[in-house]
């Protein structure tokens, strides 16, 4: 009698055992099915982190050339009044001051104006 519920203790040992190893195997078969989400997830983390720093280049850019076109239209502005004062000095042939005024304007303006810059892309 005893061999009989030896050869029941080996059969069930060995049939909880069969019974781990598959389950063992379904975990990691379940495991390597989420493998490429992760993957596709990472992935995604980067693709939005360079777009992330595209955006701040693209803003950088978007704020010197802001920069530059309010400092043209103030060139421009500066040099039709210069124009002006010149133009009306030639005809009326009078009134130096004013064309030393523009002159000292115009010194101040392009000399000691500094010109937008772009920060530095780290």
């Amino acid at each position: 009698m005893t061999n009989i519920d030896l050869g029941v203790t080996w059969q069930t040992l060995l049939a909880i055992a069969g019974g781990l190893i598959v389950l063992i195997d379904l975990f990691k078969k379940f495991k390597s099915i989420g493998q490429p989400i992760t993957d596709l997830k990472e992935g995604q983390k980067q693709i939005n982190d360079k777009l992330a720093t595209d955006k701040a280049r693209l803003d950088n850019l978007e704020r010197a050339l802001s920069q530059m076109v309010e400092y043209q239209e103030q060139s421009s502005a500066t040099i039709g009044l210069a124009v002006a004062e010149l133009l009306n000095h030639t005809i009326t042939g009078n009134d130096i001051e004013k064309l030393k005024q523009k002159e000292d304007e115009l010194n101040s303006f392009f000399y000691k104006k500094d010109l937008p810059k772009l920060e530095d892309d780290k």
